[in-house]
């Protein structure tokens, strides 16, 4: 398969990054070339003097007067301007009274302005006009005046309003465009979690950037390669195997009574577990249809018969829940269950739950349970707890759980205080309206 590349993925990328700089640029353009130019403010020195004099109600409200105890430190360390005699003239007070500064322009100031780079520029009085930064202190008796120009918002409003508006443009732009891009990649998560629920299923038809769509498909059909060769190798070994079990049994025909039958004991097991196995290989990962399938339905055909045997089986209420599966692997599955339980455990109870987007099937019963030790152990093919008194594969646990993992699902164990409890999880039917298998 020819490998491809990330540049489809990369373009799609590359031009949403260029197309939200260039809209964020034109409506910068837009909102700063509409407006007016900006000036920094010009006051004359008899409006510095008036807001000196007047009283805080009736003070022009672009400049602020304030009251202090001390003369601020910047008074000292700042440069000094033309204008304190005029001040004082115009106040009728001596000029040693009254202090005039010039502040250097904001970073705001000099970005709104467009003079970022240069070196920031002081305010200085020409004249009777004095435009920029400054500060005027009046010296009166215990305090002192303050008089400064109000901070100039017009740069910062039309900062804000070209965000906004950007913001208001680009984001439904960039989600439209964003959902675009990963809609292929939820796609693929869904087709993901289809294949851990149903691998045998057909490959889907998935469209998704830089060639992920044909590399997941190629996985998936060489997982279903290896399962099949799986199954086929077991299915060649068991015919290898039964040939030579064949001739065993030709040549003890005139062997001893006593030795020929512990050797065809010795020979029906291997024969069964043989079997067993190949059965389960083939419940969990033949290639079957995955139809929505009625729990409740299965889980009393595969109790019929434990009853039938005369052991007690209590199957709850199951209405209405329906599982995504293999009718005939999911009776295997509870059979060998419901078989455990209802032989070693006296009784079955079994009980049904929704679990989200899951059905949960429990099976209790009332016997000795297990050590914690051996919880897990059960699950081993070929292994048998010490509870276990009658005879078996030991293949019974291992295939349950094989074919519950088969159908996206889970089987756990857990020893309680009434008994032990199996727990199956399979995935819910996704529509109550679709085909049932009763």
């Amino acid at each position: 398969m020819k490998r491809a590349g990330l540049s489809p993925l990369i373009a799609q990328l590359a031009a949403l990054l260029l197309l939200t700089i260039v809209l964020a640029q034109a409506i910068t353009e837009i909102v700063i070339g509409a407006g007016r130019p900006l000036t920094p403010r010009t006051y004359t020195l008899s409006e510095v003097a008036a807001a000196l004099a007047a009283a805080p109600a009736s003070r022009d409200r672009a400049l602020i007067r304030r009251r202090v105890r001390s003369l601020p430190a910047i008074f000292t360390t700042g440069a000094r301007a033309d204008g304190a005699e005029r001040l004082a003239s115009l106040l009728s007070v001596d000029a040693a009274d009254v202090r005039f500064i010039c502040r250097p322009a904001s970073l705001l100031t000099n970005l709104t302005l467009g003079r970022v780079g240069a070196s920031p520029p002081r305010s200085a009085p020409l004249g009777e006009t004095i435009q920029g930064a400054f500060a005027v202190a009046w010296r009166r008796e215990g305090y002192w005046l303050l008089v400064e120009p109000a901070p100039e918002w017009e740069g910062l409003r039309r900062i804000g309003l070209s965000l906004a508006a950007g913001i208001l443009l680009v984001t439904p732009l960039g989600v439209w465009f964003a959902l675009a891009i990963t809609r292929p990649l939820r796609r693929l998560a869904a087709a993901a979690e289809a294949l851990g629920r149903d691998p045998l299923a057909a490959p889907p038809a998935l469209k998704a950037p830089a060639g992920i769509g044909e590399a997941f498909n190629l996985m998936q059909s060489r997982v279903q390669r290896f399962m099949q060769d799986r199954i086929g190798a077991f299915a060649a070994l068991s015919h290898d195997l039964r040939t030579p079990l064949t001739r065993m049994r030709f040549r003890l025909e005139g062997a001893d009574e006593k030795v020929r039958a512990a050797v065809l004991a010795d020979v029906e097991q291997m024969e069964a577990m043989i079997a067993a196995v190949l059965a389960a290989l083939r419940d969990a990962h033949a290639a079957s249809a995955r139809t929505p399938v009625s729990i409740g339905a299965v889980v009393a055909r595969a109790a019929e018969a434990q009853r039938l045997a005369g052991r007690e089986v209590e199957i709850g209420d199951a209405h209405g829940r329906r599982v995504m599966g293999d009718a005939v692997a999911l009776e295997r599955l509870f059979a060998n269950i419901i078989d455990n339980a209802a032989r070693y455990g006296a009784r079955a109870r079994v009980a049904f739950a929704v679990r989200g987007e899951e059905v949960e099937t429990t099976i209790t019963d009332v016997g000795p349970g297990l050590p914690a030790t051996e919880l897990e152990r059960v699950f081993q093919p070929f292994y048998r707890s010490g509870n276990a008194s009658e005879p078996g594969e030991g293949l019974g646990l291992w295939i349950a759980r094989s074919i519950a993992r088969a159908h996206g699902g889970e089987l756990t164990l857990r020893d309680t205080s009434a008994g032990l409890v199996a727990t199956v999880t399979l995935p819910r039917a996704p529509d109550a309206r679709d085909r049932v298998i009763p």
